[in-house]
Parts: structure tokens; C-alpha cells; sequence
């Protein structure tokens, strides 16, 4: 790794190149994985970065195109942490040593750089014994874990992003020297990082796309759990266009009211999504996209984001088993109903707290259960204090539109009544529970991990606000 900037290719030949950045011309190096040490092969006439200078893209279009790697660490968080564990090539740098080489020079080149430049202050910018950086890089990301790599990540780029945001077009353009006395541009910086994030985008995108072959028993088990939740909570109308379901439910919950995009198709993916835009926004609904690890495309989370869509409540989807499941107190008033009853609505609309139209959307939606559903309340001396959902569907009994009274709340009220739903279920022949939780619901959290219920994935949503698509 030279002065300015490092990265490592696979190349045909086995071998790892790493190259730097030297006054705005790359070099490329021959790295042995053996004596991890490096030999300068080639010296690069145009890189990359520099067709990007002579195309005249100005900061703003650079700093978004900087904040690329963002989203495609975002998109990776989503993998197992066996995809983590892969290997570029034989011998080569896994896919959490690639993030943590990229991480580190973010983090070097913010604290010797860019932040000194936002105050006025001298660089401390200088070459670097590329070998032993690019080393420490490697066994970083073997030891540090995969949240904190990506945390790092996120945290170090919207730093970056932010200072060279913030400062005027005379600083931005400036030239700057460094402690070798070697001039620095934030533009080749930019440039020369946007063509580095993308020769790694691109390794690990083609890297994935080799592995996604058979799906493993975890990845059956995840999409299984998909068209489990996706039944159990239905919409009222649900359209199939290229693979993608289109769900409507009165605007009542992101779950029927979003695209599940299940499958891809031959169409192009900006006309599905300029689709989409059109199908919701004609309807008087945000554009909301459901993206969990199965998403189809596997890049149409990237794209989202980079049309401006955001990112919001992520949701954990978690199971347990319920052979070990406590039996519920007995001696409580708990009444458990085949279908939906008026007295389970009055009891969860007004903890709810919903409309009177959400009313009506709910009643319908599960007007007709096709599967085996019940609808519990448990009561205190006559006033419903907690309520819920079962639905049962082929050895699962998933939880859902549970709520606990203000008035009821931080008494065990909600842990009887999931345990009574529990052991109705148990009883109809359920082997396992699931259940969708948001992030930020911490209470419901410790609540389920203290019966037992572990992390399977995660999912969010990307929204379009209405306004936004018009």
C-alpha cells in the first residue's frame, strides 16, 4: 500500500495486487501471501479516479458516490456470518478482511487528513509501510466482530462524508501537503477511494453470487418462517407483477401495504420500482418495500437507498421451541375464540389505539382465517388487560397484535397471555413459535428473550413517502 491508498486483487494468476495512489497515477503490487510482502508490477497510465476528474463530477456527485460502500455494508450485514468467512479466491482475503482493510484506511486517512483539514490544522498524512498496514488490516478483521466492523464502517464514512460536506469550495479545492511534503486533493482523494470501494463491491458481489446455490437448512428454515408471516398477517388484495407481490390493505401496517419482493424477473429493475411508485401513489400510499435476506434482486436494496429511499423500522424475526415452553398460572381470565370476535376488537382497538377505518381493515382482514387462528384476551375483574394473536401453520404458531393495556402494564399480564397462546398452540400441534418484533419495541424484546425466543434475521423497510414520488 503507497502513500495514498491500498487495496488487494485477485488476480487469474493467484496472486493478490495491491495497489497506491501517487500523485493522482496507481501503482500496482505483487502481494505474497506467504512473506506478506509486496513489489511494485505496474504502473498505471489513468485510473479509474482520474476518468471520474475528467468528467468534471463535483463534490456533491462524488460524496455520494463515496457513500456507495455504506450501502453495500449495510446489504452484507444481512449475510450469515459464514458469507463473512468466505474467501475472495483460494488463499485470498475473506470477505470481513476486505471490510476491515477498507475500514482502517477510512479510519487513517480521517484522523491524518481530513478531519486536520476541517481545522485548519497541519496533515499528518504520510507513506506507510503498506505490507505491515495492510497486515494489521488483515488480522483486524479476523479478531474484531462483524457488528463492530460494520459499525466502524458506517460511523468512519458518514464522518468523512460529513467534514467534506461541511466545508467551503475554497477549502474542498484546495491543495493540501502532507508530512512527506507530497500535495493532497480531496477530489483524488475521493476518486481514487470510489474506484477502490467499487473493485471490492465488485469482488464480493461475484463472490456471493457464486455461493447462492442450494439454500441451506437455515436458509429454508428463514424462508419458511417468510411465507408463515406473510399468510398469517394477510392483505386484502394481494398482485403478482414479475415476481414481486403487491399488497393493499388500506394503508393499515407496512406488512399489507408494501412489495414483497419474492422473485426477479427478465424486466428491467428500474421499471419495476418506477412500477411500483406508480401502483402505490395512485392509491393515495407511500411506496414501501419489505427487504429481508431473501430480496430479488439481490442489489434492490442498494438501489433503493440511492434513489432516496429510507431506511426504517428493522424488524427481528425470532422462534422458539416449545418443548420446553412453561405451562401459564392458572386461576386468570383468559378467553380464547376460533375467529374474530367484537369483543377481541373493542379490546385491542382501544389498547391499539386505532381508527375507526383501521377498525374495519382489521375486521376484514381476517374475516376468513385460513388457517387455525385464535383470538385471545385475558381479563382482570372484567377489563381486558392484554391481547393477542395465534395462527397456526404446519408445525408453527406465530404471534401476533400483542398488546398490553397502559393500565395492565409491568404486572406479567403480557407474559400469561403469550403463554396461554403458547400452550393453545402447543395443544393444536405446534412443535415451535415465531414472532416479528421491532428494534426499538426493547421491553417486547426482553420479554420474548426471557421465554426463550432466539434471533433467526432481520428485515426492514424502504419507504418512498408520497409526497417524495409525485
Amino acid at each position: 500500500m503507497c502513500r495514498r491508498q491500498g487495496g488487494c486483487f485477485a488476480s487469474t494468476r493467484g496472486r493478490n495486487l495491491c495497489y497506491g495512489m501517487q500523485n493522482t497515477r496507481f501503482q500496482f503490487y505483487e502481494f505474497n501471501e506467504t512473506n506478506h510482502r509486496s513489489k511494485l508490477i505496474y504502473w498505471g497510465k489513468q485510473s479509474e479516479g482520474e476518468r471520474f476528474m475528467e468528467q468534471g463530477q463535483g463534490k456533491q456527485q462524488l460524496l455520494k458516490y463515496f457513500q456507495e460502500w455504506i450501502i453495500f455494508v449495510e446489504t452484507l450485514e444481512q449475510q450469515d456470518e459464514a458469507v463473512w468467512e468466505l474467501s475472495l479466491a483460494p488463499g485470498k482475503w475473506s470477505v470481513r478482511e476486505v471490510v476491515a482493510h477498507i475500514a482502517l484506511w477510512d479510519r487513517y486517512f480521517l484522523t491524518t487528513a481530513i478531519e486536520r483539514v476541517g481545522r485548519q490544522q497541519a496533515l499528518t498524512l504520510k507513506h506507510l509501510d503498506y505490507d505491515a498496514f495492510n497486515e494489521n488490516a488483515r488480522l483486524y478483521g479476523r479478531y474484531t466482530s462483524i457488528a463492530k466492523l460494520i459499525r466502524q464502517t458506517i460511523q468512519d464514512r458518514e464522518a468523512i462524508t460529513g467534514l467534506i460536506q461541511a466545508l467551503p469550495e475554497q477549502q474542498y479545492a484546495a491543495e493540501y501537503t502532507d508530512s512527506d511534503g507530497h500535495p493532497f486533493r480531496l477530489q483524488a482523494y475521493l476518486t481514487d477511494f470510489i474506484a477502490h470501494d467499487r473493485h471490492h463491491m465488485a469482488q464480493i458481489k461475484q463472490l456471493l453470487d457464486s455461493a447462492a446455490l442450494e439454500p441451506s437448512s437455515e436458509e429454508q428454515l428463514h424462508l419458511k418462517l417468510e411465507e408463515l408471516s406473510m399468510n398469517a398477517w394477510p392483505a386484502l388484495q394481494v398482485l403478482m407483477y414479475e415476481g414481486w407481490q403487491l399488497r393493499l390493505a388500506n394503508g393499515y401496517t407496512k406488512r399489507s401495504n408494501s412489495i414483497v419482493p419474492v422473485a426477479c424477473s427478465g424486466e428491467e429493475l428500474s421499471r419495476k420500482i418506477a412500477y411500483g411508485e406508480a401502483f402505490y401513489t395512485a392509491r393515495g400510499l407511500d411506496t414501501a418495500y419489505k427487504i429481508t435476506p431473501f430480496s430479488q434482486p439481490p442489489e434492490l436494496d442498494e438501489t433503493l437507498a440511492l434513489r432516496g429511499y429510507d431506511k426504517i423500522d428493522p424488524v427481528y424475526v425470532k422462534t422458539a421451541p416449545l418443548d420446553q415452553m412453561r405451562k401459564p398460572a392458572g386461576g386468570l381470565d383468559v378467553r380464547i375464540d376460533p375467529f374474530l370476535s367484537e369483543a377481541w376488537l373493542e379490546a385491542y382497538m382501544s389498547m391499539a389505539k386505532h381508527t375507526a377505518d383501521e377498525r374495519e381493515t382489521l375486521k376484514n382482514m381476517f374475516a376468513s382465517p385460513p388457517f387455525q387462528t385464535a383470538f385471545v384476551v385475558l381479563y382482570v375483574e372484567g377489563v381486558p388487560a392484554a391481547c393477542g394473536i395465534g395462527v397456526m401453520e404446519r408445525g408453527y404458531i406465530g404471534l401476533y397484535a400483542v398488546v398490553t393495556s397502559p393500565d395492565f402494564r409491568r404486572r406479567g399480564f403480557g407474559e400469561q397471555l403469550l403463554l396461554h397462546i403458547l400452550q393453545w398452540g402447543k395443544e393444536s400441534g405446534a412443535e415451535h413459535s415465531y414472532l416479528l418484533v421491532t428494534h426499538a419495541n426493547e421491553a417486547a424484546n426482553r420479554l420474548y428473550d426471557k421465554l426463550g425466543f432466539t434471533l433467526q434475521y432481520n428485515y426492514w423497510y424502504r419507504v418512498r413517502k408520497i409526497a417524495a414520488s409525485q
